[in-house]
């Protein structure tokens, strides 16, 4: 029949999402290596499992909304009857005893009490939730790439401090064994020393199995696995120089920009559209009907052509109508609740995030000193050791390689910070600090003041 060709449409439109590609197209852009952030960023593959569902959800909404739109389109039916009889004794006998008849039925609704363009309006709004919800999930994605990125420069970090923390314990170990030979050290302290070694050793492998498995990890993020780059490039971020706008401002873009919250307010819609298209089976219903028929008895009731207006006007549902109307509303309330509950959520999560920030600006400033303050002291631990003075430089060089891989876990903690807070406001870009921050002028420290001084 005509009216079921939404059906294959649905079931074409869905094939077509899945034949769009494999999850993994050999002609994607190779991962560059090195690799930098925006690079990370623009490489995100549509293809990805976790984004293609979403398209899917997407195609289904698009599916409901033709369909709803063909809800009171033209309908064709084709009627086929075949009837045997025998004759009482009583009636006149015409000959071959069938009452075999085919109908061809045309008809078009004309007023349905608005079932229809409810079901329509409904069917829309749920597509415009569903396009929402997929632009929420792409920024999620990003910032989850972007934690992904970070995570492999960190553990490169780490594996960086702890191979040359290894690299000092091998020399005292070394040392040792010819102080041993010499009879300077004993048994026991030879041991500790090669502890020493073999535990930083461990410590190291370890970190380079995090750098290895964070690779991975990143690679698969962005649907091309077997592309690891060897190396990453440290990103510029200039976060220290900003501050969070007040809490007041960020709250008031959230609640007006959120992408969640505009998805809610479709869906919202959406269910009282149904509530509507819940009362309208309930109302009268016109509809225009034209039949042309052939039998295979003649007989003065049976009509070849047919044309007129058919009307159903329910009289009695037996509680029905209350019943659906009343499931239709339920999920209006229930969207309802969830939509204050997420606006609650919503200032928690960004009160949160402002205190978040003073903390890691509060760690920021302590982290600028102490950094001042170890390179100030490796400084002096090399003027010993160039005047052959004993010195504990490589001590002071391991405090650098820690004291630089605290600075840039917090540069990546504020970023994310604020690549959330973006998220949150509906900001598309989610590196554009200035929706959410505005500059400020950064004064140099004591630590960094005095290091100046010094040189």
């Amino acid at each position: 029949m005509y009216r079921c060709r939404s059906c294959v449409l649905s079931m074409t439109l869905t094939y077509a999402v899945l034949a769009a590609g494999p999850l993994h197209a050999a002609d994607t852009q190779p991962v560059p290596d090195p690799l930098s952030l925006q690079q990370a960023i623009s490489l995100i593959d549509e293809q990805h499992p976790v984004l293609l569902q979403d398209k899917l959800l997407l195609e289904r909404a698009k599916n409901t909304a033709n369909e709803a739109r063909e809800h009171n389109s033209l309908s064709v039916d084709l009627v086929g009857r075949v009837h045997w009889y025998e004759a009482g004794s009583s009636r006149f006998d015409v000959g071959d005893h069938d009452d075999h008849g085919l109908r061809l039925v045309v008809s078009k609704p004309l007023y349905d009490g608005g079932y229809s363009g409810s079901l329509a309006e409904s069917a829309e709004q749920g597509r415009k939730a569903a396009k929402l919800r997929i632009a929420e999930n792409r920024s999620l994605y990003t910032i989850t790439v972007m934690q992904k990125f970070f995570d492999v420069i960190l553990a490169d970090l780490e594996a960086a401090r702890d191979n040359e923390d290894m690299a000092v314990r091998f020399v005292r170990f070394e040392d040792g064994q010819d102080g041993h030979e010499l009879g300077k050290i004993s048994d026991v302290e030879l041991l500790a020393l090669e502890n020493e070694y073999q535990q930083a050793r461990l410590r190291m492998v370890e970190s380079r199995g995090r750098a290895s498995s964070t690779r991975q990890a990143l690679v698969l993020a962005l649907n091309r696995p077997g592309q690891q780059p060897s190396a990453l490039t440290l990103p510029e971020l200039d976060v220290h120089s900003r501050t969070l706008l007040e809490f007041g401002i960020l709250a008031e873009k959230a609640l007006k920009n959120n992408r969640q919250l505009a998805a809610l307010d479709s869906e919202l819609l959406s269910a009282r559209a149904e509530v509507e298209a819940a009362r309208a089976p309930y109302r009268p219903d016109v509809s225009a009907v034209v039949e042309r028929s052939e039998y295979s008895r003649d007989l003065g009731s049976h009509d070849k052509w047919r044309a007129g207006l058919q009307m159903t006007w329910p009289l009695f549902s037996g509680g029905q109508s209350d019943v659906a109307t009343s499931k239709a509303q339920l999920k209006v309330n229930q969207i309802l609740y969830q939509r204050r509950q997420l606006e609650l959520d919503i200032r928690q999560k960004i009160w949160d995030m402002v205190e978040e920030f003073v903390l890691l600006e509060a760690q920021r400033r302590a982290s600028d000193v102490f950094s001042s303050y170890r390179e100030l002291y490796m400084d002096r631990s090399r003027a010993l050791y160039e005047l052959e003075v004993e010195t504990d430089l490589g001590d002071a060089m391991i405090q650098i390689s820690e004291s630089q891989l605290r600075d840039v876990r917090q540069t990546f903690q504020m970023t994310l910070l604020l690549a959330q807070l973006n998220h949150l406001i509906g900001e598309e870009n989610s590196m554009n600090w200035s929706a959410v921050t505005e500059k400020i002028d950064i004064q140099p420290q004591a630590g960094q003041q005095a290091r100046e001084d010094v040189q």
